[in-house]
Parts: C-alpha cells; structure tokens; sequence
C-alpha cells in the first residue's frame, strides 16, 4: 500500500470495499472539503458527521478500507481545527 500509485490505490478499494462502504467513504470525503473553517460550531457539526460515517469503517477488515477511513478522520479533525485564517482563527463562532 504504501508504494501504490492514487490510481491504483483507488482502483484497489473500488474492487475491495462494498457499495456501501464506498458511498460513506464518499460522502465523508465530500464532507471533508466542505470544511471551510467559518464557524467553529459549523467545523464541529461536520466533524461529529465524519465521524459517525467513518467510525465503523476505520475497523474494517480491508486494510485499504480501513486505512482510507482513517486518512480521511485525520484530515477532517486538522482542518476543523485550523480556522478560515489558519491557527485556529475562525471568522464566528
């Protein structure tokens, strides 16, 4: 896993994860760029949201699954925490 290529690490989890984990994985990763750091209780809400809809998949069996859902918790607790003007400065809240 580690010296895949994107494409090929896509591919791979396309053929190992299921319709469904694949759609909560989407929709987490849609969520992740959703977080655009304006209000601190907005950035929360969407976090708490990631996280319900990865929480059971970053203890898949499938290690690309797994991975993929932890990857994308990690990325969505540190731009949540990071604000619009970066260190977290937020413009509300």
């Amino acid at each position: 896993m580690k010296n895949e290529t994107p494409k090929k690490a896509v591919a791979r989890l396309k053929k190992e994860a299921t319709r469904g984990e694949l759609a909560q994985l989407c929709e987490a990763a849609e969520l992740n760029k959703g977080l655009d750091g304006f209000s601190i209780s907005g950035s929360k809400a969407k976090l708490a949201e990631i996280t319900k809809l990865t929480a059971k998949l970053s203890e898949s069996e499938s290690e690309i699954v797994r991975e993929t859902a932890r990857r994308i918790q990690s990325q969505s607790k540190k731009k949540s925490r990071e604000g619009l003007f970066g260190d977290g400065m937020f413009l509300m809240d």
